[in-house]
């Protein structure tokens, strides 16, 4: 459907210009014999739209692939726990699952103990601020006094992971360099 409409779209846009003409399919070449598996003559679509619309789903899989393989990485589970649990701490949700996946994956750089009590004063800083992303809540840990940020210490702390901490793991980008060589 979607394909059908962006085609209509594109015929359109293209009617408007004279210089270009109408798509057409490639040439149909034969593959070399040492290519050819089988006794079967290869596939080729019988239409633009065909062979088009072969490009354009090949294509929109291809990203749809890559970006379940970006975000199911573990590096960015963390981020994503350490983003959550900020956001719940300020809009007051409850944040127990996040603090104990915290505490097993941040045990030396962030005490458990003392964030619970930090989180609850930090929430009372942030009570008339509408905060909906992690980029809200850094600038607004930067307009705060520095009297007040000396309360919310572990949040700071926190604040500072989620800076430097990777998003992924580049996975990806490794896998095609293995690929190339």
């Amino acid at each position: 459907m979607r394909l059908i409409v962006f085609m209509t779209l594109q015929r359109k846009k293209l009617n408007c210009f004279t210089a270009i003409s109408q798509p057409q399919l490639p040439r149909i070449r034969k593959a070399p014999s040492r290519l050819e598996i089988g006794i079967q003559p290869g596939v080729h679509p019988y239409t633009a739209k065909e062979n088009y619309r072969r490009l354009y789903q090949e294509a929109l899989d291809l990203f749809i692939n890559a970006t379940k393989q970006r975000f199911n990485q573990p590096a960015f589970q963390v981020y994503l726990n350490l983003e959550t649990l900020l956001l719940k701490a300020v809009q007051g949700e409850d944040s127990s699952k996040e603090k104990e996946k915290l505490s097993k994956h941040f045990n030396n750089d962030i005490n458990v103990t003392p964030l619970s009590a930090q989180l609850s004063t930090f929430q009372v800083f942030m009570k008339n601020q509408r905060l909906q992303s992690f980029h809200d809540i850094l600038n607004a840990v930067k307009l705060l006094k520095h009297e007040e940020q000396s309360f919310i210490y572990e949040v700071i702390t926190l604040c500072k992971l989620v800076n430097v901490n990777p998003a992924t793991s580049a996975s990806g980008e490794r896998r095609s360099q293995l690929h190339e060589e």
